[in-house]
């Protein structure tokens, strides 16, 4: 029962993304004119192609929605010791830290949908298998809670205080990124392939659910090419790595892109133009702490129309094809992901304790 009503919840979200009105429409129900800009050099980026010459303070530009598949190629954890960026606005950080700590509730449901969703992808689904952490609901409960202490760590701490705390748990991930990277590594390199075989032969997925879902789908008005892998990854012939700078993208989008691409959040959270710029900034910096190269920093676009419009594209083009095309571990970690709801996130809508995210893992 618990999986249908997330499910339930689940689907009308990601379909009202496309069944609402435009882009433009909803920055304008906000007060966000179209040509909305920041007079702070530290907020934007500069495009790296038209502006040869770019000052320390001044990030440059992630590549675009297309070109993020070159990230294959590239680790995903940078070797850097920096955890702050040298473009970090610090006003703009804490700005996105409050409103993160102000609607916790709402961040963290749209942080657990976004694990759910991201199970779609079977590439995604088998490094979670890979890992072992995710195929039962007693390991994804405490994977959940690990991820979301991790994150209320963040909004709550400063990631330059003398304390550290936000700082030991950036760095923790990342060796732990890098040690999943390494095993992955091992793995396809002695021919294993990334899950052992079999391991999903004796476990069943609610085929009923599944067809109901398949049919919402078949039957929406999201369109032909939006269903379909993109050309940019059916016609990839370079190089991939495990756990690559590609995947990390699709892992920040995951944490910062629901607010902006879901009209529901931003009519529960009220957020002004400086609240959703802060929040953007925020995951920019901490994805430059978790060893995301600024090319990859899907955070940092040039205006805020930008920031919107590059996060409806990668939902559009790398996310929201998998649920056309799931496979049978894909369904299975995300029908375990979708019923631990009530122990990951209890009475979400009615009393939320964050000392038992804080102190369960």
């Amino acid at each position: 029962k618990t999986t249908h009503k997330m499910f339930v919840l689940m689907l009308p979200l990601c379909l009202a993304i496309f069944l609402n009105h435009t882009t433009a429409h909803h920055l304008l129900q906000y007060g966000i004119e179209p040509n909305y800009f920041s007079p702070n050099d530290n907020v934007l980026c500069k495009d790296r192609e038209t502006n040869p010459v770019i000052l320390l303070q001044q990030p440059t530009c992630s590549v675009s929605v297309e070109k993020l598949v070159d990230g294959l190629a590239i680790p995903g954890t940078s070797d850097r010791n920096l955890f702050a960026p040298p473009w970090m606005n610090y006003t703009l950080y804490r700005i996105g830290q409050q409103f993160a700590q102000e609607n916790l509730i709402i961040i963290s449901y749209c942080h657990y949908l976004a694990a759910v969703i991201s199970y779609s992808d079977k590439d995604v689904a088998s490094i979670f298998s890979t890992t072992g952490k995710s195929d039962t609901r007693e390991k994804a409960i405490l994977r959940n809670l690990a991820n979301l202490k991790h994150t209320h760590l963040w909004y709550d701490w400063d990631l330059l205080s003398s304390d550290r705390i936000s700082a030991a748990s950036i760095h923790n991930l990342r060796d732990i990124h890098r040690n999943v990277a390494k095993g992955m590594k091992e793995r396809l390199m002695q021919g294993q392939g990334l899950i052992d075989p079999g391991m999903y032969d004796n476990r069943t997925a609610d085929e009923g659910l599944w067809s109901a879902v398949e049919t919402d789908l078949l039957q929406s008005t999201i369109p032909f090419e939006w269903r379909q892998l993109p050309a940019t990854v059916t016609s990839y012939k370079g190089n991939s790595v495990p756990l690559a700078q590609f995947v990390m993208s699709l892992a920040q989008f995951s944490f910062v892109g629901l607010p902006f691409v879901m009209p529901e959040v931003l009519e529960i959270t009220k957020a002004t133009d400086e609240q959703l710029l802060g929040w953007n900034h925020l995951w920019a910096v901490l994805a430059f702490a978790l060893g995301i190269e600024d090319e990859f920093n899907i955070a940092l676009q040039p205006s805020f129309e930008a920031i919107v419009k590059n996060y409806r594209k990668i939902f559009r083009t790398y996310v929201l094809q998998g649920f056309f095309r799931l496979s049978k571990q894909s369904k299975i970690l995300m029908e375990i992901a979708a019923s631990v709801s009530d122990e990951v996130l209890p009475n979400i809508f009615f009393s939320f304790s964050r000392n038992l995210i804080i102190h369960s893992v």
